[in-house]
This record gives structure tokens, sequence and C-alpha cells, in this order.
């Protein structure tokens, strides 16, 4: 177990993939053999916005991607998602046969794990994982959310040293494989002071090893869902929390919102002192 410097090999270049949104150019990006968490509250669509990070990296870089969604069910919803990603337009706006050219693209790219009381147990999802790899030669896998895991009974330990050997044995699984593992997790019930501010890793419920255990982290909130006139709002924030290296970018706070349009998030730049100044305190408050 030691080594002296000439002998480690040296590492192949990190493999890393842009999410593909205008203005963002490398501010954001992915890795493979890396484990990332992306948190926000229920409602705030960080499972709509990750579905469209990887379908634009799969259009990008014609990768595949396994896919855990617990709470969406992959007939209409994930399937109506990953058609709008892929032509840019609503699922209402479609032809037939761009339904199916788009249905043909998900089967060729996406793989689906269906769990019979879809609550599988942490060994069958990393059995899965290794599984999917073998078969389909996935590159990434996103496990959506987190807490459709069935929870072990805690005889001896607790659950947040379940949390933090279960992100442990996903690191290395990740770079083993050499995939790249995003989870998602729902943050605990928001208190008065914390529910005007974008969550961190801090906030999901279970353990303080969502923030130390990741080499990247996300988070997806929005501080309104209606405008003073009635209207629908779509604006949100996508903040960077963490980045463990240099090539991922590093924390930073992005403008989104959803274009009703077409169905797809899109990036903008919006000027809002108040909001990153409390976003920024936000920030300094958990530090402190």
């Amino acid at each position: 177990g030691v080594y002296s410097l000439d002998d480690i090999p040296e590492p192949s270049p990190p493999k890393v993939w842009n999410p593909q949104f205008d203005g963002w150019d490398e501010k954001v990006m992915l890795g493979a053999g890396m484990l990332s968490v992306f948190t926000g509250y229920p409602g705030h669509g960080k499972t709509t916005f990750a579905q469209q990070i990887w379908a634009n990296i799969v259009k990008t870089y014609k990768i595949k991607v396994g896919l855990f969604s617990g709470e969406t069910r992959v007939k209409p919803y994930v399937r109506r998602n990953l058609r709008t990603f892929y032509f840019g337009k609503q699922e209402r706006d479609m032809s037939e046969e761009e339904k199916k050219e788009a249905d043909n693209w998900i089967t060729n790219n996406f793989h689906f794990l269906n769990h019979p009381n879809n609550a599988p147990d942490f060994n069958w999802v990393c059995d899965k994982i290794r599984d999917m790899k073998a078969r389909f030669g996935i590159e990434a896998f996103m496990f959506d959310p987190w807490n459709k895991l069935e929870t072990p009974d805690f005889v001896k330990g607790s659950e947040t040293q379940w949390i933090g050997k279960s992100l442990d044995y996903l690191t290395a699984l990740a770079k083993k494989l050499d995939i790249h593992i995003m989870l998602l997790a729902h943050p605990a019930k928001p208190d008065m002071k914390m529910q005007n501010a974008p969550p961190s890793a801090y906030s999901i419920a279970g353990s303080a090893h969502w923030n130390n255990k990741p080499d990247h982290i996300f988070s997806l909130w929005r501080d309104k869902f209606e405008n003073p006139d009635g209207s629908r709002c779509t604006e949100a924030v996508f903040t960077v929390c963490k980045t463990r290296y240099e090539e991922l970018g590093y924390p930073r706070i992005l403008d989104v919102k959803m274009n009703l349009d077409n169905g797809c998030f899109e990036s903008y730049e919006k000027e809002k002192p108040e909001k990153k100044s409390k976003i920024a305190k936000h920030w300094n408050d958990l530090d402190d």
C-alpha cells in the first residue's frame, strides 16, 4: 500500500461531457468515473432538468444511459420528456413519424430499471448498474430519487453511517466502471429560515455525508410559481454547490427557465442583485 510517484501509472485524460445549454460553455461539466448529487424541493423541476441534461449529453456524445425513475412512470411521462428533448418541441406538436423516431432513439440509448415493488435495496441497484454496463455499455446512470431505496433495519450503526458507506461504494463503483452516477435526493422539510433559498447538500435528509462524499453537487430552486399577473412563473435557479475537480467547472449560480412553447429548460441571463445576494448570504450562513 505504499508507493513512490514513479510506481503510480499515468491516468487517462478525464472523459467529460458538456450538458449543452446555451451560454454555459464549460461552466458545468459532468465526468465519467464520478458521483454527483442533485437536490431540490418537490415540484421545482429537478427530475425534468436532470433528464434534459442527460438527453442533451446523449444527443451530443452518443453515450448510453441507465435510469431508475421511482416517482415518474417511464410511460407516458419520462418518454414524453425524452421525446421533447430529442426534437426540442412539445410532444403534442409531433407527428406520428417523429414520435417513432424519438422512441427509436430512446430505445437505443436509454435503459430503465423497474423494481417489482418500486423499492429496491442498495445491493440490487448496484448489481443492475454492473449488469447494464456489461450488457449495454452504459456510461452514466441516474437514480431518481434516493428515498425510493429500501432503508435497512439498523440493528448496528445508523442511517448516517449507512448513507456514508453507500456513497463511498457508489464512488468506487463509478470509478471502477468508468461511468457517471447521479443521485437525485429530496431535501428535508424546509423550515422558515431555509425555505426562501436554494437547498444545499446539507439540506438533504439523513446525513452530512451528502455534502462530503460526492464529486459534484447541484440544486434547482424556484422562489415562486406564479407571476403577479397570475401567469405561470417558469424561472428557476440552478446552483452548482460543489465541484471536486477543475475539469468540472466551479461553484456558481445560473439562471434557467422552462420554455412553455417547446417544453425545454433554457439558460438565460437576468440580473437579480437581490436574489444573488440572498443566495450568497444563504451559503455564508451555512459555512458559519
